[in-house]
C-alpha cells in the first residue's frame, strides 16, 4: 500500500512510499504519514483536495537571489574552470570587436554583461 509522507511545518507533500500494511513503519521526525489521496510530490492539501504548493513572491525573490549569489560565487571563483573560461570569452570578445572596427570593452563592462545574461 501507498502511504504520503508530509512536512508537518509546510504540509507539502514530500514523498509516496510503498510499505506493508502488516509493518508499518514510523515517520521520521518533523513529518507524518497519511493514507494515499491521490496527491503528488510537491502538493499541500487543501481541504479534501491536493493542489500545488506555489512559493509566496517574497520565498520566490529568495531563492532567486541565493541562485544569482551561487551562480557569481561560481563564476568568478579563483582558479575554477568557469574564471578560466570568462578569460577567454572576454580575450576572444575584444579580439573580435577589433577585427569588426569597434572599441574593446572594459573587463568592468565585460563582467556586467555576463551577469546580465544569468535568468
Amino acid at each position: 500500500m501507498r502511504k504520503f509522507i508530509v512536512n508537518i511545518a509546510t504540509g507539502i507533500l514530500e514523498n509516496i512510499v510503498l510499505v506493508d500494511p502488516q509493518d508499518l513503519p514510523t515517520a521520521p521526525v518533523g513529518y507524518r504519514m497519511e493514507d494515499d489521496t491521490g496527491g503528488k510530490k510537491g502538493q499541500v492539501r487543501n481541504g479534501l483536495v491536493w493542489e500545488e504548493a506555489l512559493p509566496t513572491a517574497q520565498e520566490s525573490e529568495e531563492q532567486y537571489a541565493l541562485r544569482l549569489a551561487k551562480i557569481k560565487r561560481e563564476l568568478y571563483r579563483q582558479g575554477s574552470t568557469n574564471e578560466v573560461l570568462l578569460k577567454i570569452s572576454f580575450l576572444q570578445e575584444n579580439r573580435i570587436r577589433l577585427l569588426e572596427g569597434r572599441p574593446e570593452v572594459t573587463a568592468s563592462q565585460f563582467r556586467t554583461w555576463v551577469e546580465n545574461q544569468i535568468d
